[in-house]
């Protein structure tokens, strides 16, 4: 039987979309983090078919497909005038909103302003979508396209690159950090290497903010660049951590392409395993987890018998799910 992690507290707003809500596990987590393990902080679906919905509505938004925002605008719009409560809720209405963010949705700006009224986290989520949705379709150069999204959020450059400050206040932190990698998406998304340049003379420090610089760094790479680029890292790790989910969900979203690439790498470290860290073969084993890609089930039973403890449990936590292609589409709101 999976453990499920327990959330023990949302450490403030951060980046939507590169905009996170940074998630804090609890007892099994830091079990895991001192035996070296990786525990993850992720969104497990009640079934199959919420897994499913929640997959494809991400995926809408990652593909560009706009015959999905009728669909999405249906799945905010049905509880727009009474706050949605719990977990699952907020994850679901997390990718919701992302997805309208990068499909360019204008049509969903009514909708947004009302629930931008909410004092809530899917409040704070629906304005910084209203405030890019706005910049990206203003017209005028990529520096006023950054200009005007720092407008409606009421930023300022210094505002942004204050984020890492000691002296910050934790809450006005949290907003100017879903502000910095809220446009480090809009680069990485489009491969919008003129609004990075924009940016970047406006004086903004994407370099202040790991999971920022990342999608920065890897907005000009193809599609196999990324993934490559990404496996290789995730393979490197030492540890488990909350900056290893954002390498594991921009892996993700990649798809099958991304989990037949672990597959690849598991098998070429299982083949030289003392030169290789666990946490690395564990890290890529989530990864086939978190699409539900069935045909590494082979893989995965294989490495359930494996003589490392944190290897082979975590494989047969996996195995249940991704014989059933069940993917865990929420594992960090990036």
């Amino acid at each position: 039987m999976k453990p499920v992690p327990w959330f023990a507290a949302f450490a403030g707003f951060v980046a939507f979309a590169g905009a996170a809500l940074f998630v804090m596990t609890c007892a099994a987590a830091a079990g895991a983090a001192a035996q070296g393990g990786y525990a993850g902080s992720f969104f497990q679906p009640s079934d199959r078919a919420t897994g499913l919905r929640v997959a494809a509505f991400r995926e809408a938004g990652r593909s560009g497909d706009r015959t999905q925002i009728p669909d999405l605008l249906a799945a905010l719009n049905k509880d727009v005038k009474k706050e949605r409560t719990g977990r699952a809720a907020m994850y679901h209405d997390a990718v919701v909103l992302h997805s309208l963010a990068q499909l360019g949705a204008t049509e969903a700006l009514p909708f947004l302003e009302l629930i931008a009224r909410e004092v809530s986290l899917r409040g704070r989520y629906a304005n910084l979508v209203r405030a890019r949705l706005i910049a990206r379709s203003a017209v005028g150069s990529p520096e006023d396209k950054v200009r005007r999204f720092l407008a409606e959020m009421s930023m300022t450059v210094e505002d942004v690159n204050g984020v890492r400050k000691p002296d910050n206040d934790r809450t006005r932190a949290s907003i100017e950090l879903s502000v910095l990698r809220e446009l480090a998406d809009m680069i990485y998304h489009k491969r919008d290497l003129d609004l990075a340049r924009a940016a970047q003379a406006l004086g903004i420090r994407f370099a202040q903010d790991a999971p920022s610089a990342l999608k920065v760094r890897l907005a000009p790479l193809s599609q196999k660049e990324r993934v490559d680029t990404l496996i290789k890292q995730i393979s490197e790790a030492r540890v488990g951590g909350y900056e290893e989910d954002y390498l594991l969900q921009l892996a993700a979203n990649e798809g099958t392409i991304a989990s037949r690439a672990a597959a690849a790498r598991l098998k070429q470290m299982m083949a030289e395993r003392s030169k290789h860290d666990r946490v690395g073969l564990e890290l890529l084993i989530h990864l086939i987890w978190f699409v539900g890609d069935k045909d590494q089930v082979p893989l995965l039973e294989s490495l359930r018998k494996d003589p490392e403890p944190w290897v082979g449990y975590n494989a047969a936590n996996a195995l249940p799910d991704v014989r059933t292609g069940v993917p865990y589409p929420y594992i960090a709101n990036y």
